[in-house]
């Protein structure tokens, strides 16, 4: 029972440090783009990685309703999508890399084991 609450609390944690990170990323990709608007700078490619499920389902919305602004409840559809994709998006990102670690970490204990033998 106390196993099971013990991960039960680690994969919250989990959870809720994976939705602050996700959180923060995007605030930095916000503030980066912004800043493009008064002094543009390297930034912007930063911004644009971030922010690149905003920027693609903004864009999927435009070739549908053209390049006039999207009205109230057509935008606030088009956040929401892009909420999800932006969670999705670092999801499969931290995925990745958490795969990628554990491979690096796996390959570099057998190359030390087979220079033990």
């Amino acid at each position: 029972m106390a196993t099971l609450s013990k991960n039960a609390a680690l994969r919250l944690a989990g959870i809720l440090l994976f939705l602050l990170l996700s959180l923060i990323l995007t605030f930095m990709g916000f503030y980066f783009s912004w800043r493009q608007v008064h002094s543009p700078d390297w930034t912007k490619g930063v911004a644009l990685v971030l922010l690149l499920p905003f920027a693609a389902v903004n864009q999927i919305f435009h070739w549908f309703t053209g390049p006039q602004p999207l009205s109230t409840p057509v935008y606030h559809a088009a956040f929401l999508l892009s909420s999800i994709a932006q969670l999705l998006y670092y999801f499969t990102i931290f995925t990745l890399l958490k795969r990628l670690v554990r491979r690096v970490l796996r390959s570099s204990a057998k190359e030390r084991e087979g220079e033990r033998q």
